[in-house]
């Protein structure tokens, strides 16, 4: 189809990646006036990836510019650019592979970015003018939603919930749990509605933490979850591992062992707290590392691989309780083996006329066996990064698991944590919080995400001990979070300072997406109602309210993506945790 500019690009062997940052932009600029943000391409291989690849060459048909400025943009080193071309992704409708990428126009005057195009590795798209400027529109108003919104009610909190209930009953059409990313939030939120008396949410948080807990998603060896699940049966994960993901589901699985009376919920929920404190955790400052990269191989099994780890006796047990085959056919080697539970130790102790006590024996035995022969295989490459808000809601989530579950050394980890957090965030009393801890190139803006996930984590460190310094670090970075990311016109929480680079190209956005763990706005105004119900003050409570009341509409939108600001909305009501 014809280009905006009138003409088709023809294709090139390669497209060049500059880092994101104002000399890239002010390059756009004063050249042709387009922009392609390039998102989790940083990395060199999959940049070169990206240059070769014959799907990038739609940018190029798209923008009808033989040479688009081309910008590789680190979502973890640059959250809210990679956030704007994720919003653009859905805007256009394109699925969110990686790398994907999106074409902005630079509008001379002001500098900001405008979207025009959208390609991902499977599919491209380019619209015409009339289109695109709707869609241009629809984007940038996504900023202004709100904004004068009435105050939500219990009644927005009912309808949240019963969209959630929706997207995890497997029975109904509306069911959208998996495939797709595990959501701790949005299993949260069911228990909040469970706390109220809603037996239907109880049963579907229950029936569905017991099938992540059992399936694939779930690594059966060492007890830590998958980012997300390929297929509706929770068996086929996508072999992410995250420090987030983790610390969350921790949370949501102590807290539902208590409430649900399901000792096993508290077995998982140690899984998780294992995974974390002994892969992830650096023992020598106590920082916790943000991930372990995808790795089919390490984490599955061939039947003979299986058969060679075990004694005889536990083969048979063994195979029955994780469903291994000769050929399984369920990832990319067809004789491997995803491990889930296919059968307890009860089921399998009747089909071999065994004692149950024996059978259970005998898959703690291979369990540890397993895992033994598991390490001798090439361990899946660390994300060693540490970012603050990372480190910071691992330290909420074993201070939590700590308190429902009587694990004192949890808590002891999770103060070592807070305490290398505390010299790397505080100059002299004063916060100064950056987002990636150590790194040379990271870059100077600051973001909500971390001034409210260690604000929480102080809070919660004074909760446990008492000690008045959290409780004045709380509130002095609370100050801080205040003064740099509320709109003083709407109270809204913005996802980076007004001033910053990112919101001088773009526009200002409420950051309500949960991405593993509760998203950034919403973790901000738990931190705020905490405040005000500990110190009284009607400022924190104020400032709740008013973040509350202006992004009620965006996170109507999609509530199950905006689970986090429903919990908060719970609390904020006196109905939460």
């Amino acid at each position: 189809m014809e280009a905006r500019h009138g003409h088709v690009a023809t294709a090139t062997a390669s497209l060049s990646l500059s880092p994101w940052g104002a000399a890239a932009l002010e390059a756009a600029r004063r050249g042709p006036g387009l922009l392609a943000l390039v998102v989790d391409a940083a990395s060199s291989d999959a940049a070169a990836a990206f240059g070769r690849a014959d799907w990038a060459q739609a940018i190029l048909r798209a923008s009808g510019l033989a040479e688009p400025i081309c910008v590789a943009v680190d979502r973890d080193a640059d959250p809210a650019v990679a956030l704007r071309a994720r919003w653009t992704l859905r805007l256009f409708e394109l699925a969110e592979d990686t790398p994907h990428a999106a074409i902005y126009a630079v509008r001379r005057r002001d500098g900001r970015l405008l979207p025009l195009f959208a390609a991902s590795r499977e599919s491209s798209m380019a619209v015409d003018e009339p289109r695109g400027a709707e869609l241009r529109r629809a984007l940038a108003a996504s900023a202004r939603r709100g904004r004068r919104a009435r105050p939500p009610t219990a009644r927005d909190l009912a309808a949240a919930v019963a969209v959630v209930k929706a997207a995890y009953d497997p029975t109904r059409p509306e069911f959208r749990a998996a495939p797709g990313p595990l959501r701790p939030s949005a299993l949260a939120l069911l228990r909040v509605a469970a706390r109220q008396g809603d037996d239907a949410a109880a049963a579907l948080a229950r029936e569905t933490l017991g099938a992540m807990a059992r399936g694939g998603v779930r690594d059966q060896l060492d007890g830590g979850f998958f980012r997300a699940v390929r297929d509706a049966g929770w068996r086929l994960p996508d072999f992410v591992r995250t420090a987030v993901l983790n610390a969350a589901l921790l949370d949501v699985y102590a807290s539902a062992a208590a409430e649900f009376g399901e000792p096993s919920f508290a077995d998982v929920a140690c899984g998780s707290a294992r995974y974390v404190l002994e892969t992830l955790r650096d023992p020598k400052t106590g920082a916790v590392f943000t991930g372990q990269a995808a790795d089919e191989t390490y984490y599955t099994w061939t039947s003979r691989e299986v058969t060679s780890a075990l004694p005889v006796s536990h083969v048979q047990a063994a195979c029955m309780h994780w469903n291994v085959q000769p050929a399984a056919r369920i990832v990319s080697d067809p004789l491997k083996n995803v491990l889930y539970v296919a059968a307890d130790a009860e089921a399998i102790a009747r089909d071999v006329d065994q004692p149950v006590s024996t059978v259970a024996r005998q898959l703690d035995d291979a369990r540890v066996q397993l895992l033994a022969a598991r390490a001798a295989r090439a361990t899946p490459r660390l994300d060693r990064s540490h970012y603050v808000d990372v480190n910071a809601q691992v330290v909420c989530a074993l201070l939590a698991g700590a308190r429902s579950l009587g694990e004192p050394a949890w808590q002891a980890r999770a103060l070592e944590t807070l305490g290398w957090l505390e010299e790397v965030c505080f100059t002299g009393g004063t916060p100064v919080i950056s987002h990636r801890v150590g790194e040379e190139s990271a870059p100077a803006d600051a973001y909500l995400g971390d001034y409210a996930a260690l604000g929480r984590a102080l809070l919660a460190a004074h909760a446990c001990t008492g000690a008045p310094r959290y409780l004045e670090r709380a509130e002095a970075v609370t100050t801080a979070l205040l003064a740099q990311f509320r709109d003083p016109g709407s109270g809204a929480l913005l996802d980076v300072a007004r001033e910053s680079l990112v919101s001088r190209v773009f526009w200002p956005e409420q950051p309500l997406e949960d991405l593993g763990g509760p998203s950034p706005a919403a973790t901000a105004i738990r931190l705020l109602i905490d405040l005000a119900r500990r110190t009284g003050r009607t400022r924190y409570r104020r400032a709740a309210t008013e973040a509350l009341r202006s992004a009620a509409r965006a996170a109507a939108e999609d509530p199950l993506a905006a689970a986090g600001y429903y919990v908060a909305l719970g609390e904020w009501l006196g109905r939460g945790i």
